[in-house]
């Protein structure tokens, strides 16, 4: 555990499951499944990203068969596909080609993978685990979010509509403002609790990280104020049927 290090935590659910199983077949020094399984997840998060975005880029200079065919299997011409498109953030293309590497030489014949199992292996995951943190994590400094907002993260304005901010991270976004709360579901998921109205004030981004970290605590939502202000609500609509 101690060398493998921390573990790249995903947005995408499958990402984490299936890293977490490859992880522990190393712990329980599982190498080669380790290694093979580290190495087709890349595969696999590889061609989600072409799958999942080919739809916005239709105009793309890259021949038909992007477009039209199930699955890529040539590591450096997806990488090559997803930098024209703008998707990958700074070094995980080449972390892909790396992985890629140890793909090629582990599941393909080679003699020499029976004395370097181990060290593979914790190099594939270790690079499948930066790999995840860079591309779909969510405190990796990724392009799409709102510096300096500690504790959660926001996205910038101008990535809103960009192909994979829209695919995977606003799906699994809340609208908030900056007074937001959140509250523990009976089901145990996290939701959000917020105003429904800010006012007619539009805060640009930086605007928006300094109201977040110097918001009063006292004015964050809670399941407690929105009750209070229903009962509010409902207390007036009464007085005013009773005016009539």
């Amino acid at each position: 555990m101690r060398d493998l290090g921390p573990k790249g935590m995903s947005l995408i659910t499958y990402h984490n499951e299936m890293h977490q199983q490859a992880r522990k077949a190393f712990v329980i020094c599982a190498y080669y499944p380790a290694l093979v399984g580290a190495c087709a997840l890349g595969e696999r998060i590889l061609n989600h990203l072409i799958l999942d975005l080919r739809g916005f880029f239709k105009t793309s200079s890259h021949d038909r068969r992007v477009h039209s065919r199930g699955s890529l299997q040539d590591w450096s011409r997806a990488v090559d596909v997803l930098d024209e498109w703008g998707v990958l953030t700074a070094g995980a293309g080449q972390l892909f080609l790396e992985l890629g590497e140890l793909r090629n030489r582990s599941v393909h014949f080679n003699p020499e993978t029976y004395q370097t199992m181990r060290v593979d292996a914790l190099a594939a995951l270790q690079t499948l685990g930066k790999i995840i943190g860079k591309q779909f994590g969510y405190f990796g400094g990724q392009p799409w979010f709102i510096e300096n907002t500690p504790g959660a993260q926001f996205v910038k304005r101008d990535w809103e509509d960009a192909p994979f901010v829209r695919t995977y991270i606003i799906p699994r976004s809340g609208f908030v403002g900056p007074l937001y709360g959140m509250e523990l579901s009976p089901d145990g998921h996290w939701r959000h609790l917020d105003y429904d109205d800010y006012g007619d004030a539009d805060l640009d981004d930086i605007q928006f990280a300094k109201a977040m970290r110097e918001r009063d605590p006292t004015m964050v939502v809670t399941r407690e104020m929105i009750e209070k202000s229903l009962l509010e609500q409902a207390a007036a609509k009464d007085r005013g049927v009773q005016c009539r």
